[in-house]
């Protein structure tokens, strides 16, 4: 088979040394042939398997999950992304795992339980509210770079008793400054806003990030490498090289060398997967409304799960 059509087996080997070797403008070519291909084809609405009641993409042995994606064997939660295994009752997280009741946070939980708004607390926590990196503990507030702790409050320890007291006292001062049930604010981020992935997902030029009050890295102009072997990016007009691995790699597949420098080329791929974002649509054989990550505007045949089934069984 070559693009879907049937050829013998001579036909088959004269064709594909009409493409070799390939050159930029043999690969633009087949690309455009491949696509306008795959648009023929009809595409499942979202990637769920061995679902129940869930909705957003890359969802396996999953139930009642929405607005969720890229997990696997989790229960009751919505807005979660990458959470990989056995999560329970989870609200806004992204990256846990082995976790239940966990609340706004992020790379978190691992055995733990009843945690909100933290950041890299895992390790059998319970009970803790908007802390930072603390490990295996139980009962903190505000506490930041601590293991095996109990009953502490800004890093200090307190009795049973005085915690148990002070902890609702800080959460009505926090309702009353509006503070309370959000996440860290933004300008406590230490990453600047292009410097991390919410850029590749959401991406917003640098004068949005300011106005939003986010961080900005801005770039240092290059300094140019006159080595023989330095190139510059076709696309962002920054210098890059090849390892030697690379160009043997090239050359083994009998490819040209790329002409755009490697964030460029990571780039172009990212840009190919589905967004993490859901919109209605009506399946395109049965008209059932579906909730799917092919925007309306989006040219592709995307059918429902029932249809989408039945055309390939």
């Amino acid at each position: 088979m070559f693009i879907n059509e049937q050829l013998s087996k001579e036909e088959y080997t004269a064709r594909i040394k009409e493409i070799y070797p390939l050159t930029d403008e043999k690969i633009k070519e087949y690309e455009a042939r491949a696509y306008k291909l795959s648009l023929k084809i009809p595409r499942k609405y979202s990637q769920i398997s061995k679902c129940e009641g869930c909705s957003g993409d890359f969802l396996t042995n999953c139930r009642d999950c929405l607005e969720c994606y890229d997990c696997y064997e989790d229960e009751h939660y919505k807005y979660v992304w990458n959470a990989p295994k056995n999560n329970k009752f989870c609200y806004d997280c992204t990256g846990i795992n082995t976790g239940e009741l966990i609340l706004e946070c992020v790379a978190s939980a691992v055995g733990s339980y009843n945690v909100g708004y933290g950041v890299l607390c895992w390790m059998n926590d319970f009970n803790l509210r908007y802390c930072y990196y603390c490990i295996g503990s139980k009962n903190l507030f505000g506490c930041a770079g601590i293991k095996r702790a109990e009953y502490a409050i800004l890093n200090k320890k307190y009795s049973k008793e005085e915690y148990e007291k002070m902890v609702p006292r800080i959460i009505e001062h926090m309702k009353k400054t509006g503070e309370w049930g959000e996440f860290f604010p933004i300008k406590h981020s230490p990453y600047p806003y292009n410097d991390t992935i919410a850029q590749e997902y959401f991406p917003i030029t640098s004068a949005e990030a300011l106005t939003k009050g986010y961080k900005w890295h801005e770039e240092t102009p290059q300094e140019l490498d006159k080595s023989a072997d330095a190139k510059i990016c076709a696309e962002c007009n920054k210098q890059y090289k090849f390892i030697p691995q690379e160009l043997s790699f090239y050359k083994t597949l009998g490819l040209p060398e790329p002409k755009f420098c490697y964030n460029c080329r990571y780039q172009h791929r990212f840009l190919r997967k589905n967004p993490k974002q859901l919109w209605e649509r009506d399946c395109a054989k049965c008209e059932a409304k579906i909730l799917t990550t092919y925007s309306p505007e989006r040219p592709e045949i995307v059918y429902c799960d029932k249809c989408y089934t039945k055309m390939l069984y």
